[in-house]
């Protein structure tokens, strides 16, 4: 009989959850970011927040090592976009200067994009684990 202690354990290996079917490359995520505002403009704002909560969630359904580290990316990047279009709309306000408000949106579409890269590749490598499980029929969950 094997001892449950002697077994050999990968720390990065993903915990897939029961959603794992709906797992995507997380690269799909930054494209889709990218070119559905093209042709599409989600209601509510959704072109800002939707990807990161399609990020999230992905991570949840991948059962990624990082996904505090993730969350954290996600939510770190949602609070700056809200306080860089609350506080530069003020300034623009106040000061009466509506030739800022293109600077304020590629401002924010920096923002939005800088945070997407950081999420999408930190999530990439626990990607990459589990295509490699999931091809050779292995599971740990």
């Amino acid at each position: 009989m094997a001892n449950k202690n002697s077994a050999y354990v990968i720390i990065d290996e993903n915990k897939p959850s029961p959603l794992s079917h709906f797992v995507v490359n997380p690269v799909v995520i930054l494209f889709a970011a990218i070119l559905v505002p093209l042709f599409w403009m989600p209601p509510l704002w959704g072109e800002f927040w939707l990807p990161l909560v399609w990020l999230l969630f992905n991570g949840y359904a991948l059962g990624s090592a990082h996904w505090k580290k993730e969350w954290m990316i996600c939510i770190t990047g949602a609070i700056s976009l809200f306080l860089l279009v609350f506080g530069a709309s003020y300034f623009i306000l106040i000061n009466n200067w509506h030739g800022g408000i293109p600077y304020l949106r590629i401002a924010i579409n920096a923002v939005l994009f800088l945070t997407l890269y950081y999420a999408v590749f930190t999530q990439n490598a626990s990607y990459a684990l589990f295509t490699y499980l999931k091809e050779n029929g292995e599971s740990n969950g």
